[in-house]
């Protein structure tokens, strides 16, 4: 448990200041707190020395006292029914002698009360003026790496004055800090993960995001890391955007913009999406792209049946497809000689196409999700291409942007089965592959009986094919029938 549980409380408190204030909540005496060398050394020392007894009932004294913090963290959840399991109900906890009596507690129920400190890391600080300025039982509710939150007792009338007292108090130790007052009427936490994809289906990881968080601001902090021409408009303001949570389900929620997190139901784990609002001009034009292209992925799966659409990130305005393509081709099995591979049919791919906010002027991405040993895509990634790229035909210099989404269908499925592959001389590096190793095995003639095994076509094949293409055409006299002579 010791490793585990260690791993688990450095993701969450991976810094000095709130490690330490963390462990002064607990309980945990003060003068027995480590060194903080990294996260990873601090807390295996603390969990060792829970497991010897410093404090009774230690373990699950620092779970509980996390989930206070964090409420809908999945993984402590699971480790307070996993110390729970065959244990008594606890009992109250038994201070350790060389422990200060801790200050009484704020009820947990009714409105509550916080003073927040923005922009700011040093959270003793700021709960030391709080306490100066509010009285000792002032709580320490979270601490991110640029906000602290701290409850108060219920200021009336004087929370204007409050406000100026902590600011000052703040000052006069040194800090900057900005001082702001808020009242909820739930008790403010943490919600440890969220991922959110942006209007082109890039996902972010927003972490140790406070539940009492606006709705609309999620999409401030997403298009925050756009380039300003892909998000802004011509006064420079962030496009227009909607807010949808993902339930179970897969499908979207929308969420109402002045709600907090913590109000529109929003819960650690959950994945969410902004969406660009209709509007007039180029991002009307952009979704007129991409529902085309959407209706021709569609059509293609109903006419084939081994083409199947799994997923798509939006039902109004899908920018990211999973696809299932059951057909033969090749993977390596997890044993594989990295220096001789040796390829083993595989009837299922899985298959992501992405259309950002650059399409149609370039290409959509196309990631293989499934295990595959293909020339033409990316087993590893390298630089900067991700793994699982594809980059072949329309997809490279044949790319055009009126391309039919059912010719790219019908390539994929192509690609999947070798009966579409370029493999020039892989001793010429980058030249006509993207896996030296695939090249090699195709060329080779083992490989290419094994890819004709399977119902590929061979090199010879595809080349004649190729010239086909490139001859010139018969010149023929046409004219319209019935026409004049």
């Amino acid at each position: 448990m010791r490793q585990e549980l260690a791993r688990d409380l450095a993701a969450i408190f991976d810094t000095e200041e709130p490690a330490r204030e963390f462990l002064r909540e607990t309980g945990y005496p003060p003068g027995r707190i480590p060194a903080f060398t990294n996260a990873q050394a601090f807390w295996l020392h603390v969990v060792g020395q829970l497991e010897l007894g410093i404090m009774a009932n230690g373990p699950e004294t620092v779970v509980r006292t996390v989930l206070s913090w964090y409420p809908d963290n999945r993984t402590f959840a699971g480790w307070l029914t996993q110390l729970t399991a065959d244990t008594p109900a606890p009992t109250a906890r038994t201070e350790s002698p060389e422990t200060a009596e801790p200050p009484p507690r704020l009820e947990d129920s009714g409105p509550c009360f916080v003073l927040y400190a923005v922009t700011s890391d040093q959270h003793s600080a700021f709960v030391d003026a709080v306490r100066a300025v509010a009285g000792p039982e002032a709580e320490l509710l979270y601490t991110t790496p640029h906000v602290s939150a701290v409850r108060i007792p219920d200021p009336g009338r004087r929370a204007d004055q409050m406000v100026a007292a902590v600011q000052q108090e703040l000052s006069q130790r040194g800090s900057n800090a900005t001082v702001n007052y808020e009242r909820h009427p739930f008790r403010p936490y943490l919600i440890a993960s969220l991922v959110v994809q942006g209007p082109d289906g890039q996902p972010f990881e927003l972490r140790a995001v406070p539940a009492s968080t606006l709705v609309s601001d999620i999409p401030f902090a997403v298009l925050s890391q756009y380039d300003d021409e892909a998000v802004r408009n011509r006064r420079g303001e962030f496009q227009r955007t909607v807010v949808d949570v993902i339930g179970a389900d897969g499908q979207p929620r929308r969420l109402d913009p002045n709600q907090t997190l913590h109000e529109a139901g929003v819960r650690d784990g959950d994945a969410m999406q902004v969406a660009a609002q209709a509007t007039a001009g180029s991002t009307r034009r952009w979704q007129q792209w991409v529902e085309k292209a959407s209706a021709q992925i569609e059509a293609y799966a109903r006419r084939h049946d081994g083409f199947e659409i799994v997923k798509t990130n939006s039902r109004e305005l899908p920018t990211q497809f999973t696809i299932r393509i059951t057909t033969t081709g090749f993977a390596l099995p997890e044993d594989a000689d990295p220096y001789r591979p040796e390829p083993v049919p595989v009837g299922e791919h899985e298959v992501l196409i992405a259309l950002d906010r650059e399409f149609p002027r370039e290409a959509p991405l196309v990631l293989w999700q499934s295990p595959v040993f293909h020339p033409n895509i990316a087993r590893l990634p390298a630089a900067r291409l991700p793994k699982g790229a594809v980059c072949l035909g329309a997809l490279i210099d044949a790319y055009r942007p009126d391309l039919d989404f059912a010719e790219l269908c019908g390539m994929l499925v192509d690609i999947a089965g070798y009966r579409n592959y370029e493999v020039l001389d892989p001793d010429e590096e980058g030249e006509g592959y993207f896996d030296r190793q695939a090249a090699l095995w195709a060329r080779s003639e083992a490989g290419q009986d094994a890819i004709e095994a399977i119902g590929g076509r061979r090199l010879h094949e595809l080349a004649k094919e190729a010239a086909d293409q490139g001859r010139a055409p018969m010149p023929l006299t046409v004219r319209a029938w019935g026409g004049d002579e």
